[in-house]
């Protein structure tokens, strides 16, 4: 809508492909999640991190769901290598071409804000939570959710950009066929110990 807004054909491209691109990380993000849901019966917070208490965390029982998280959140936050929002070489500054001050600052002010929700999820449904030895739970949590924030800079810092077709044919193509198998995986592992144990 910034780009529409602002009157500019460049910043209605680059509003065109951030649509796209949310649109298609976000469909291999939400199936990467429901693995953990699958696992603990659950879409209640406090029950998926008491149950990371009794299981290991889910980073380790559901790592190719932790890793298509973690790529999908880079994309949905545009974050290099997917920072094709603001594409300074093909469209200016995408959405944000026509505006300065603070109405620029803003839309960072929001995309920062967005990076730290998808690390506090991440905290939360892979790596336990707030739970953890001999320092107190918000310790804890916010350590880990500054580790993820660390983790997505140190993504800017190393990676290249992508073009627009190899991202999006990366999400359809391969992020969301993996998050599927992942899923249909994860069924026949939590029916099958369902079975198992119900047999004794």
């Amino acid at each position: 809508m910034g780009g529409y807004a602002s009157n500019s054909k460049y910043a209605l491209i680059g509003g065109m492909r951030t649509v796209a691109q949310m649109i298609s990380y976000e469909a291999p993000m939400a199936f990467s999640l429901l693995g953990v849901v699958m696992i603990t019966g659950s879409m209640n917070i406090g029950d998926i991190v008491k149950m990371q208490g009794e299981l290991p965390w889910f980073v380790f029982l559901q790592p190719i769901a932790f890793a298509i998280y973690i790529i999908c959140a880079t994309a949905e936050t545009n974050r290099t290598p997917f920072d094709l929002v603001e594409d300074e070489s093909e469209i200016v500054a995408g959405p944000f071409t026509e505006y300065s001050g603070m109405r620029w600052a803003l839309f960072f002010m929001a995309e920062y804000a967005n990076l730290l929700s998808v690390s506090i999820i991440a905290t939360t449904l892979f790596l336990g939570g707030w739970q953890g030895p001999i320092l107190p739970a918000p310790v804890w949590f916010w350590g880990k959710v500054f580790v993820m924030v660390f983790l997505f800079m140190w993504f800017r810092w190393t990676f290249p950009r992508t073009r627009v077709d190899q991202l999006l044919e990366f999400s359809w193509k391969v992020l969301l066929p993996l998050a599927l198998i992942n899923l249909f995986l994860t069924g026949v592992g939590v029916y099958s110990l369902k079975e198992f144990f119900a047999s004794f």
